[in-house]
């Protein structure tokens, strides 16, 4: 007679947790974003139980190896669901089979969420570049970016209506800047995308007649669309820097070295800690991640 899945209930705690993970023998290379990915769900509260892991007919799990060395590095408690019982193929398809959904899916499938795609892809912007923590991570998980949806739904959507299909700037920069700008001084952002939107009334010696002459440049013009990407971010970037502080910008040049925004308020300034060199990353993986970003950058 076939056995039937058992579920079991267990409580993960510092005290136990090395057990678990030597559990974890089949399991794919480990990443440090990975981890760090449930770190920093574990310190912003979206971790409220560690959910389902499948074990095979030895006990070994299949999966969970991130999730329990997060619990691990932090100090963390959590409860378990080990699902026992089920032959090799089932577990396979069970642990593996399909394509997980993404942050866009599940946007996508609350009712009447306008610009899914874009919103999707600002939320995660605004946050990587509000907090750093998010900046060492493999992705947000669905609850933090659902929970920022909700609680500034009408302003995004607001943005996102009005820079849908803009000609020559990647919408995501113009609906994050405006988010992150407008907490800066409401006053200075409104003024800048004043500028943005009716550039035919910008004068020589203002930050933003130097950014979109820049953006004309034969160098700008001739880079490949991930470098031209960097030029205008950290070009906006500039543009706005120059304007909060009140400087005239007669010429810009294309810069693709990361710059700080200026009177940014962050909403959390702590690096995540870890091993100081990063696991050899799973190449099956990676490629998949590399097929994901750029399946939701053509949505």
């Amino acid at each position: 007679m076939k056995a039937k899945p058992k579920i079991t209930e267990i409580t993960v705690t510092p005290d136990n947790v090395d057990q678990h993970i030597d559990k974890c023998k089949s399991n794919r290379s480990r990443t440090r974003r990975h981890i760090n990915t449930w770190k920093r769900a574990i310190k912003k509260g979206y971790f409220r139980d560690g959910g389902m892991i499948f074990a095979d007919e030895n006990g070994s799990y299949d999966d969970a190896q991130h999730r329990l060395w997060a619990l691990k590095e932090t100090g963390h408690t959590a409860i378990f669901y080990v699902v026992t019982g089920m032959d090799r193929d089932f577990l396979n398809m069970m642990v593996d089979a399909g394509k997980k959904r993404t942050n866009l899916d599940r946007l996508k499938a609350i009712p009447g969420v306008k610009y899914a795609s874009l919103t999707a892809s600002s939320i995660e912007s605004i946050i990587a570049l509000m907090d750093a923590s998010a900046k060492s991570v493999a992705m947000l998980l669905p609850d933090e970016v659902l929970s920022f949806y909700h609680l500034h739904k009408k302003e995004l959507e607001a943005y996102a209506t009005a820079y849908t299909k803009f000609p020559d700037i990647p919408e995501k920069f113009l609906v994050s800047f405006q988010f992150i700008f407008t907490r800066i001084n409401q006053q200075k952002s409104d003024q800048f995308f004043a500028g943005v939107t009716h550039r035919q009334l910008l004068k020589k010696g203002e930050p933003l007649w130097a950014f979109f002459q820049m953006l004309v440049s034969e160098t700008v013009v001739n880079s490949e669309r991930p470098q031209r990407a960097r030029y205008i971010h950290n070009g906006l970037i500039e543009a706005w820097n120059a304007h909060l502080k009140g400087e005239t910008m007669d010429k810009m040049d294309p810069n693709e070295r990361e710059i700080t925004i200026e009177g940014s308020v962050a909403m959390d300034d702590e690096e995540l800690e870890g091993e100081p060199s990063e696991p050899q990353v799973d190449e099956h993986e990676a490629r998949s991640n590399e097929m994901e970003s750029a399946e939701s950058e053509t949505e």
